[in-house]
C-alpha cells in the first residue's frame, strides 16, 4: 500500500496527525530564538597581557615574543599575530575552522599560565572571540535630584547592578563612565621635613592605622568567641586625626615655669587632606550632561528580543524602586532585530499569498487553491518542528531559506493536484483519483525534492565563515522541501478525496489550452528566433550583472549611527571628552530636529583594545 492510498483510506489518522504537526509546529515557533543573523563561532583566541609601566619595546622583548612563541605550538593553530602598546600585549591566535574551540581556549590558558606568575603582570586575559558578543542594550542613568556621580555610582553598583544582572539571559551589565571619589593625602615637603617625619612613614602609619586586628580565641563555658580589634578608619576626619609621631615640647604652668610634655603630630599637621574624584578612564555624557551608562550582555545562546524585553520590564520595576535615578535607553538591538525579522515575515507572507493567487487565477477553482491554501502553512509548521529540534533560531538567513522554500513547496501540491485531475476527467471517484494520482507522481517529485535539497544541503559541510553564515539557512531550505514531500503525499490526497468532486470540462480552461498549445507550436516552428532572443536575454542579463555591487552582508539601517573619533596616543581624558563634546554638539546642530539624543563615550574602549 502506497503513502497516498493510505491517507485516502484513512482519513482520520492523517488528519490526526496533521494536527499533531500543527500543534508542534506552533509550540516550536513559540520556542524557537530570535536573533538579528546565526549564531557565529570564530576560531580565535585573544591573550590579553598587561603590565604597567614598561614601554612598548620592552614589553615587546619580554612578554609579546614570548607569547607568539608559546601559542605558536599549540595544536591547529594557523596564524597568530600581535599588538605591543605601552604597559600591553595582545597576542591573537586563529585556529583551523575544523578546531575544537573549547580544547584550543584550554591549551591556550595552559601553556600561557606561567605568565601570570610574574609579580610585574597585573592583567592576564584568555578569552575566545565572539563576534556577538556585543551589548544588546546600553542604558544611560542621571540623577533627578541632582545627586553627584559617586553616589550615583555607588546606587549603581549595590542595586542597579545586581539586579539586571540577575535576569534571565543576561551574562552581565558593564559600567561605563561615572566617578568615584577617593581621600587624596598631600604631604608638604617642608612641614614633613620641620618635623623630622618622611613620606613613607606617613604612609605605612596611615597604612597599619587602617587594618584590623585579630584577637584571638575567648572561651567561656561552653561558648568561644573570637576577639577582632577593629581600627578601619571610616571617614576624611578620622585621617585627618591620626597620629603619626610624636615631639618634644614644652608648656607654661602659672606663667613662670615650663613643663616638658609630647606633643603627638598628626596627619593634618604635615599634609592636606581631601575627597577628590579619582582619575578616570571613561566619561559619558547624553546631551551634553554627565551621566553613567550601562551596557547590557546577553548569555551565549540567549534570545536577544527576550533579553532586551526583559530588562526593559526589570527597568519599570528599578524606575519605581528609584524614583531620584531617571533611565534612558539610547541602544536597543532587539528594536532593529524585531523590524528586520518583521520584514522578512511579510515577505515571505506577502509570497504565500501571492502563490495562492496565482493558483487561482489559473487554475479557477476555489476547492483546489483552498488545499494548495491549506498544503502551505501545514509544511512550514512542520518546517519549525524540524528547527526546533535541530536548535536553529529564527533569523534573516532562516526567514530567508523558508521564504524561498514557501515557493518551492508549492510545486509538489500542484503536481500532484494536476495528476489528481487527469484522473478525475477519465471519470474516476475522488478517492480513486486522489489514491492512484498521487502515487503516479510520487517518484517524480521525490526526485525533484531531493535533487533541489542536494543543491542547498552540502552547504551545511562548508567550513568557513561562509558556512557559519548559511548553514542554518541551508538547514531550513532542506526542511521545507522534505515538509512539502510528506504533505503532498499525504494531507493533498486526504483533502482531495474529501473536498473534490467529479471533474468537469470547463470551456474556459478548454479554450486558455488550445491557445497555449498554438504558442508553443509557433515557438517549435521559429526555433530560430526563440535561441536568439534567449541568447540575447543571456547576454543582458550578464551585462547587467556587471554593475550589481557585491556585498557579504546587506547595509543594515538601525535609525542610529557612529562617529568614531582617534586623537593620538597619550591625550588626556580631558582633551579627549573636550573634542567628544564638540563633535555632539555639531551633530545636534546638523540634525536639528531628527536626532533625538547623542550618546558621547570618550576614553579606552576595551571592546577595542585588539585592534
Amino acid at each position: 500500500m502506497s503513502l497516498p492510498e493510505f491517507s485516502t483510506r484513512y482519513p482520520v489518522t492523517v488528519t490526526m496527525a496533521t494536527l499533531a504537526v500543527i500543534l508542534l509546529g506552533v509550540i516550536s515557533l513559540d520556542g524557537l530564538g530570535t536573533d538579528l543573523l546565526p549564531d557565529l563561532q570564530t576560531p580565535v583566541v585573544t591573550v590579553d597581557l598587561q603590565a604597567p609601566g614598561k614601554s612598548p619595546a620592552e614589553m615587546e622583548e619580554r612578554y609579546t615574543r614570548s607569547l607568539e612563541r608559546v601559542i605558536s605550538t599549540v595544536r591547529q593553530v594557523k596564524r597568530v599575530y600581535s599588538i605591543t602598546r605601552a604597559g600591553q600585549a595582545v597576542v591573537v591566535a586563529e585556529f583551523s575552522w575544523d578546531a575544537d574551540m573549547d580544547f584550543g581556549l584550554l591549551d591556550i590558558q595552559k601553556s600561557t599560565g606561567s605568565f601570570a606568575t610574574d609579580q610585574e603582570v597585573s592583567v592576564l586575559d584568555v578569552t575566545r572571540d565572539d563576534p556577538q558578543a556585543l551589548p544588546v542594550m546600553r542604558i544611560a542613568i542621571a540623577s533627578n535630584q541632582g545627586e553627584e556621580l559617586d553616589a550615583l555610582l555607588g546606587i549603581l553598583e549595590t542595586t542597579i547592578k545586581p539586579k539586571l544582572e540577575a535576569l534571565d539571559g543576561v551574562a552581565s551589565a558593564e559600567i561605563e563612565g561615572g566617578a568615584e571619589k577617593e581621600i587624596w593625602v598631600v604631604m608638604d615637603p617642608y612641614l614633613l621635613e620641620a618635623y623630622g617625619l618622611t613620606s613613607n612613614i606617613v604612609t605605612s602609619r596611615i597604612q597599619s592605622a587602617n587594618t584590623d586586628a585579630s584577637g584571638g580565641t575567648l572561651r567561656e563555658n561552653q561558648q568561644s568567641y573570637l576577639v577582632k580589634a577593629l581600627g578601619r578608619l571610616e571617614n576624611i576626619e578620622d585621617i585627618r586625626e591620626l597620629i603619626v609621631d610624636e615631639r618634644r615640647g614644652s608648656v607654661s604652668t602659672n606663667g613662670t615655669a615650663s613643663e616638658q610634655v609630647r606633643v603627638p603630630v598628626r596627619v593634618k599637621d604635615v599634609a592636606d587632606v581631601r575627597l577628590e574624584y579619582q582619575e578616570r578612564e571613561t566619561t559619558v555624557r547624553l546631551n551634553g550632561v554627565e551621566c553613567i551608562g550601562v551596557a547590557i550582555y546577553k548569555e551565549a545562546g540567549s534570545n536577544t528580543v527576550m533579553v532586551v524585553n526583559t530588562v526593559l520590564e526589570g527597568l519599570e520595576g528599578l524606575e519605581q524602586d528609584l524614583p531620584s535615578v531617571h533611565f534612558l535607553v539610547v541602544q536597543n538591538q532587539a528594536r532593529f532585530v524585531e523590524r528586520a525579522i518583521s520584514e522578512v515575515k511579510e515577505s515571505a507572507m506577502y509570497g504565500a499569498v501571492l502563490a495562492i493567487f496565482v493558483l487561482m487565477l489559473f487554475l479557477r477553482n476555489w476547492t483546489v487553491t483552498l488545499v494548495i491554501g491549506l498544503a502551505i502553512p501545514i509544511s512550514v509548521l512542520a518546517t519549525f518542528s524540524l528547527m526546533y529540534f535541530e536548535n536553529l533560531t529564527l533569523n534573516v538567513m532562516t526567514l530567508g531559506g523558508l521564504a524561498l522554500g514557501a515557493g518551492m513547496l508549492v510545486d509538489n501540491a500542484i503536481v500532484v493536484i494536476e495528476n489528481i485531475y487527469r484522473h478525475l476527467e477519465q471519470g474516476e471517484n475522488a478517492v480513486e483519483a486522489s489514491a492512484k494520482g498521487a502515487s503516479e507522481v510520487g517518484v517524480a517529485i521525490m526526485a525533484s525534492t531531493l535533487t533541489t535539497v542536494s543543491v542547498f544541503l552540502p552547504i551545511v559541510y562548508v567550513q568557513g565563515l561562509v558556512g557559519e553564515l548559511f548553514k542554518e539557512q541551508a538547514w531550513t531550505v532542506a526542511f521545507s522541501l522534505l515538509s512539502s514531500l510528506v504533505i503532498a503525499m499525504t494531507t493533498v490526497p486526504m483533502l482531495t478525496s474529501k473536498l473534490l468532486k467529479k471533474y468537469k470540462t470547463q470551456k474556459a480552461s478548454t479554450d486558455r489550452g488550445r491557445r497555449f498549445g498554438r504558442f508553443l507550436e509557433a515557438s517549435l516552428n521559429h526555433k530560430t528566433i526563440v535561441f536568439g532572443v534567449t541568447i540575447g536575454l543571456l547576454g543582458g542579463a550578464f551585462y547587467l550583472a556587471q554593475g550589481i555591487q557585491a556585498e557579504f552582508i546587506p547595509r543594515e539601517d538601525q535609525g542610529t549611527f557612529q562617529v568614531e573619533l582617534a586623537l593620538s596616543e597619550g591625550t588626556r581624558l580631558e582633551v579627549t571628552d573636550r573634542v567628544a563634546n564638540r563633535a555632539a554638539a555639531m551633530i545636534h546642530e546638523i540634525g536639528s530636529g531628527d536626532v533625538e539624543h547623542v550618546y558621547v563615550r570618550s576614553g579606552l574602549d576595551p571592546s577595542k583594545v585588539s585592534g
